[in-house]
């Protein structure tokens, strides 16, 4: 009888902390998480210099070359316009 008493004293504590957490903090429920979403998926490209691949968006360009810094955007300009 006490363990019984005791699993019905969880599942009500349970019921108690859902209910309360979505009325009244607000709190989406499983189904309508959307806070959690992955970043949108970007192009990576190559730097012409060091290899490392790195979001087309954050890459400094020359022509059709990608660089990752603007450092290496002139070591290359260094070594291939002499």
């Amino acid at each position: 009888m006490g363990l019984i008493r005791l699993l019905l004293v969880a599942a009500l504590i349970w019921l108690v902390w859902r209910v309360l957490r979505q009325t009244l903090l607000g709190a989406p429920r499983e189904g309508g998480k959307t806070h959690n979403q992955p970043p949108q998926s970007q192009k990576m490209v190559r730097c012409d210099w060091c290899q490392v691949h790195t979001p087309e968006s954050q890459t400094v360009r020359l022509q059709e070359h990608h660089f990752c810094s603007e450092d290496h955007r002139q070591q290359w300009l260094e070594k291939h316009h002499d």
